[in-house]
């Protein structure tokens, strides 16, 4: 069961997170693979380099963007509705919080914070830690993310391809620090 992660911030709002671990099957759409990679529009370039950022730290090679994985998921965030999509062959990581109160940086790093509590010693896929994973996953090659405001909150979206967090591939894909 899914279940979002909130938490209650030193300025008197709650932010909550949810992440899905979707199947390694899934069929990623061939169509994407193929083009050439896009840089992403100005208003979410710090997204973008912030995930990008936080690969680095672990020798991962940096995301993408993909302008079909960002129409994809302001498809979805304009729905305004905090639940993952289920039908959705992509990774997906999700953010809601008041609206205007939270950088594009404070955003990726809610995810990436997830760090703190997740075990190199005894890696497992877990609620706690499933953003983080999915962030330096090392086979998502390609990043689309958007925002959506929805009754005075700001809901982010972003989507990885492939979708990383597949509990067999873990060790693979999710490294320690390496500078």
């Amino acid at each position: 069961m899914l279940r979002p992660i909130c938490m209650p911030t030193s300025f008197k709002v709650m932010i909550c997170r949810l992440t899905v671990a979707l199947p390694a099957a899934l069929p990623f759409h061939a169509s994407s693979q193929t083009r050439p990679p896009s840089f992403p529009p100005a208003d979410l370039q710090a997204i973008f380099d912030a995930h990008n950022s936080y690969r680095a730290k672990h020798c991962v090679p940096p995301l993408t963007w993909s302008s079909e994985l960002a129409a994809s998921s302001q498809h979805w965030a304009n729905r305004c509705d905090f639940n993952h999509d289920e039908d959705s062959p992509h990774g997906e990581n999700l953010f809601w919080g008041t609206a205007g109160a939270y950088s594009q940086q404070a955003v990726a790093a809610s995810w990436y914070e997830e760090i703190e509590v997740y075990n190199f010693a005894a890696p497992s896929l877990n609620d706690d830690t499933g953003h983080f994973t999915q962030v330096i996953w090392r086979s998502s090659k390609m990043l689309g993310c958007a925002r959506a405001t929805c009754s005075g909150n700001d809901f982010w979206v972003c989507r990885y391809a492939p979708a990383g967090n597949d509990e067999v591939r873990l060790k693979q894909n999710v490294s320690r620090f390496c500078r």
